[in-house]
């Protein structure tokens, strides 16, 4: 029995992943593929987030020491 799989960048927001096999007791090939796309992260509201998480931890940790 064999198995393998591809993965194939074709941008950095696409890629291709195909898995490819045999099976065993009919010697038939089987292949699949499949097509995914990588949603890009907005960076402003990422910074806003890690930022106020950054803010409410140190608040945290200045309340804790009084």
């Amino acid at each position: 029995e064999s198995l393998s799989t591809y993965i194939t960048p074709t941008d950095p927001n696409n890629f291709t992943i195909s898995i490819v096999g045999t099976v065993e007791h009919s010697q038939q090939g089987q292949a699949s593929s499949f097509d995914g796309g990588i949603a890009p992260v907005p960076e402003p509201a990422t910074m806003l987030l890690f930022g106020t998480g950054l803010a409410g931890l140190a608040g945290v940790v200045r309340r804790k020491k009084k």
